[in-house]
């Protein structure tokens, strides 16, 4: 089962099922419990259209695309599944957008020839907006802009970057042989843009551009510093404080990123064999190596930073001694996530993982207790839900005592069929929902909140509902 069609009015699911021979897509309906049936020759191209407001209906719109004879077009089915063709498609992407003057959401279509479109299929219209078109995105606008003004998107146009309204209409042009661009949405919108190999940046509303660096690349905007790479060659970590305009103390050589969480500062360095070592630096001054290198990086205290190494081990690196303390090993997952009840901070964690499938623990930061929870259970055979009306705390969803149902052509497993269960973060109202279960997903509707799952073998085949 794949995606939830999430619509502000109505709820749906997106069922996707598959066995060795066919694959099959659905759209449940979670309040009638009926479903209907996608054409065999479509594929979902995007997430679905919520409608405008004045629509008063539960209707959505989800752009299809439909293979024909080795032809594409763009369809789009309703909640009903019922089809209807509006823009022929020669490939590349779409993207959903959503207009201000009425909420509802719209396409962008991009084809191969970098022809860019804006299709509205709620009052039908489609609108050429620009040609010879490779990255775009939409315009932000700043925090000290009262007025709203059209909206437009930032696209990169025959080597130019440029500002087009929806209607096509030009407002900005900025550069030659531009790369790329970033957004930063201040008190007035900033645009940051590789021109020719070098950085610039230019300011709403009048947008001029102003240099900055040589052979650059790479920007990006973090609170009110501006980060990018020069030389590139390098990946050499250069910032500038945009309140002063001056660039920040220089990085060590080989820094290639900085990440700051809760006062502590985290570096990536090249070392002389070319990989990459994991410095943190404290609100002192104080720079240290953490060894090993940790990924999902989660900072506790000053002193405690929990994390995975390469080994695929889960502990606590403490900087006052310097050591890494083990926890779980062989970890293929982990899910960070706030307790309701105390505001602590809790991992699920699938660890001794061995073809995709492994055991499901709790550790809790207070005293890093560690509550096996089930065995057995796939990679993608485990979630936390939180914020439903029904229950006051955090939700456990597991896929237990799996076995391997569909392998790939390399033998390795894709696809398991498990007991579903269900629990409470505390321990309470444990819940087995079913067994012959191959996937799920967890309902939040307020009227219709639990869990949707799939039961793809024997005679109960199908889809079933289990309400909180």
């Amino acid at each position: 089962m794949r995606g939830m069609i999430d619509n502000t009015r109505s709820r749906f699911a997106w069922v996707s099922q598959r066995d060795e021979e066919e694959s099959r897509e659905f759209i449940f309906d979670l309040k009638s419990r009926t479903s209907c049936e996608l054409p065999e020759d479509t594929y979902p191209l995007t997430y679905p259209l919520t409608p405008p407001l004045q629509r008063k209906d539960e209707a959505f719109l989800w752009p299809l695309l439909r293979v024909r004879n080795l032809e594409e077009s763009i369809v789009f089915s309703d909640e009903r599944c019922k089809i209807a063709e509006f823009v022929s498609f020669e490939g590349s992407s779409a993207n959903t957008f959503t207009l201000n003057d009425n909420q509802g959401a719209v396409l962008l279509v991009n084809d191969q020839k970098g022809k860019l479109s804006y299709v509205d299929p709620w009052r039908e219209r489609e609108n050429l907006i620009a040609k010879g078109v490779g990255m775009f995105s939409a315009l932000l606008k700043g925090s000290g802009e009262t007025e709203p003004g059209p909206q437009a998107l930032w696209l990169i146009e025959k080597g130019e970057l440029r500002l087009r309204n929806l209607d096509g209409t030009l407002r900005v042009t900025l550069g030659e042989k531009v790369t790329a661009f970033v957004q930063g949405a201040f008190s007035q919108l900033r645009v940051a843009f590789i021109a020719g190999g070098n950085l610039y940046e230019a300011v709403a509303p009048k947008f001029q551009p102003r240099f900055l660096q040589r052979d650059a690349c790479n920007p990006r905007y973090s609170g009110t510093r501006l980060s990018f790479a020069s030389p590139c060659a390098d990946e050499q970590f250069v910032r500038i404080d945009l309140t002063t305009g001056e660039k920040e103390e220089d990085f060590e050589p080989g820094v290639v990123s900085e990440n700051e969480v809760r006062g502590l500062s985290f570096q990536e360095q090249k070392n002389d064999e070319g990989s990459l070592d994991l410095f943190v630096t404290t609100p002192g001054g104080t720079r240290t190596q953490i060894e090993p290198f940790l990924t999902n990086i989660q900072v506790l205290d000053t002193d405690n930073v929990a994390g995975r190494d390469p080994a695929g081990q889960f502990g606590v690196w403490k900087l006052s001694t310097r050591k890494f303390e083990v926890y779980l090993k062989g970890v293929a997952g982990i899910s960070p996530f706030v307790d309701s009840r105390t505001s602590s901070l809790l991992w699920l964690v699938l660890h001794d993982a061995e073809n995709e499938i492994g055991t499901l623990s709790l550790l809790e930061q207070s005293g890093f207790e560690i509550t096996e929870l089930a065995t057995s259970v796939p990679v993608s055979g485990y979630s936390v839900g939180g914020g439903l009306q029904q229950v006051p705390e955090p939700v456990l969803v597991m896929l237990r005592d799996a076995k391997p149902s569909v392998f790939n052509e390399m033998g390795k497993p894709v696809r398991f069929r498990g007991t579903l269960e269900i629990r409470l973060v505390s321990g309470a109202l444990p819940a087995e929902i079913d067994s012959q279960v191959s996937s799920y997903a967890l309902v939040y509707d307020p009227e219709s909140a639990g869990l949707l799952y799939a039961v793809d073998t024997g005679g109960r085949k199908g889809l079933w509902f289990a309400a909180l």
